[in-house]
């Protein structure tokens, strides 16, 4: 082999070369790349969860008066219809006159709440089960399933004997929560 061929596979083998390792550069990052964090971090389960408390707190998707945080967590009555009793009165006005947005003026629902007929103006008393923490609830509403602890922690405040839960093992009790939850969606319920 001459002078001129050596120095021409010289050229094409370094070339070689060259072309193997930027090759294997490309790959290794178009391998790790997805990986690689970039720009900030997602938030929190917890500042999730207190973002969407804060964007219900703001909101009244039926325009009825009252918030979707209050009227889902505090009255228990829907979001998104103006008067979850169907009597004729928005829920705002039952509950500024101290009636039972749930029930129809006139009827006694079993709530322990005086019918209209029983006086205008009574108000109804509090539930005697508690509503899931904040946290839990705006949880839920943004679709995140809460870790048995959670659950845990949310029925105790609900009023359930801490020694009935500490009997029921985490599994049963992620399985009783999924059965639940199936349960509501079947009957058309809202959480």
């Amino acid at each position: 082999m001459d002078r001129e061929h050596k120095l021409t596979y010289g050229a094409i083998t370094v070339m070689g070369v060259f072309a193997l390792a930027l090759g294997l550069l490309r790959l290794g990052n178009a391998v790790s790349g997805p990986f690689e964090r970039k720009g900030t971090r997602p938030p929190s389960v917890e500042e999730t969860a207190r973002l969407a408390r804060e964007a219900l707190r703001g909101k009244d998707t039926d325009q009825d008066g009252l918030s979707d945080y209050d009227e889902t967590f505090l009255y228990r009555t829907s979001p998104y219809i103006e008067d979850t009793d169907s009597d004729g009165f928005s829920d705002s006005q039952e509950v500024e006159s101290g009636n039972d947005p749930n029930c129809p003026q006139g009827r006694d629902c079993g709530s322990g709440a005086l019918s209209s007929s029983e006086g205008a103006g009574s108000v109804a008393p509090q539930p005697t089960i508690a509503p899931p923490s904040d946290d839990l609830q705006a949880s839920l509403q943004a679709g995140i399933t809460p870790n048995p602890q959670a659950l845990r922690d949310a029925l105790r405040s609900a009023g359930i004997p801490t020694e009935t839960l500490d009997k029921i093992p985490d599994n049963e009790l992620m399985k009783l929560y999924e059965e639940t939850l199936k349960g509501f969606a079947a009957s058309g319920t809202q959480r």
